[in-house]
């Protein structure tokens, strides 16, 4: 590394944060979308569906949203990579230095998107499972009538 280590040090801190905020924004979505499905899981739930059910229902909706990010990060990261390579370090690194992706980030990129699939996957299914359907159920959806409406109506 020679005296590339402090900019490599400073770029391995920015890809950390990065990653952390790539983390914490897909955990928004997917904490937004089990917000958005709260009445399909009421209806799924007063059709008969079992809480275990519900749960593994939202964990594989998050799983495969995880599987689609991680696949479209290793391709922009062999893409980039070798974009970077050619463009940038062309005159500044011998030939015969080997700029590859190394198994044990991607590893770990893995591990992080998957924990956070789990998270971010159990919470919203658990809090869906145990919640009332009745509240569920008379959110003001589209077709939903206001309370005062109804009760204008039925008098």
């Amino acid at each position: 590394m020679g005296r590339f280590k402090p900019t490599l040090f400073a770029l391995m801190g920015a890809v950390a944060m990065l990653l952390m905020i790539a983390c914490s924004n897909v955990a928004n979505l997917l904490l937004a979308q089990a917000t958005v499905g709260e009445k399909e899981i009421a209806i799924r739930a007063s059709l008969g569906a079992s809480g275990s059910r519900l749960v593994r229902q939202l964990l594989v909706e998050s799983f495969i949203l995880a599987t689609a990010s991680r696949i479209a990060g290793y391709v922009f990261a062999f893409w980039g990579l070798k974009g970077v390579a050619a463009v940038i370090l062309a005159g500044m690194v011998r030939s015969e230095v080997d700029i590859a992706l190394h198994p044990a980030p991607l590893i770990f990129a893995m591990g992080v998107a998957v924990v956070t699939a789990l998270f971010c996957g159990v919470t919203p299914a658990i809090h869906a499972a145990r919640r009332d359907l009745r509240i569920g159920l008379a959110g003001a959806g589209k077709g939903a009538f206001p309370q005062q409406l109804l009760l204008t109506v039925s008098r």
